[in-house]
């Protein structure tokens, strides 16, 4: 499984992407939104689920999570803030495409809280994927 973790603070980025490569995953970086849609476009395929600051310059998190759904729909999206407001942002993306449901993380949170929210976020994909699959009559799609 591949984790896209984008957060603009390069000790907080570090922290997230060595958590999560030591229980296995394998991660991509980026500083921004700006960059994380440049490492999508540079590769064939991308992610399985966006672990993303809210609160950065030039291009928050919200808006990087809407251009995601947009390329990449049902892909699985975990939020993170320590900034006052940020759970503001976020209101009102399941009526714009993220019927899906997204995680909120409030920083500082533990190594533990993050890989559970990891499991779930992506066995909750795993449950989407499994039902298009399973619908009869129908041909199977992939939805990340």
């Amino acid at each position: 499984m591949t984790i896209l973790i984008v957060d603009d603070e390069p000790a907080v980025l570090r922290f997230l992407a060595v958590a999560v490569e030591n229980h296995g995953y394998e991660v991509l970086r980026a500083n921004g939104g700006a960059e994380a849609l440049t490492i999508c476009e540079c590769r064939e395929s991308c992610f399985d689920l966006l672990i993303s600051d809210v609160a950065m310059p030039r291009m928050n998190g919200r808006a990087l999570a809407e251009c995601m759904n947009r390329r990449y729909p049902g892909v699985p999206v975990i939020f993170i803030s320590g900034y006052p407001g940020s759970r503001q942002l976020l209101e009102g993306l399941t009526a714009r495409g993220f019927e899906q449901g997204f995680t909120f993380l409030e920083k500082p949170f533990s190594t533990a809280t993050l890989l559970q929210a990891i499991k779930t976020a992506l066995s909750k994909a795993d449950v989407r994927a499994a039902f298009i699959l399973s619908r009869p009559g129908e041909t199977a799609i992939n939805p990340g």
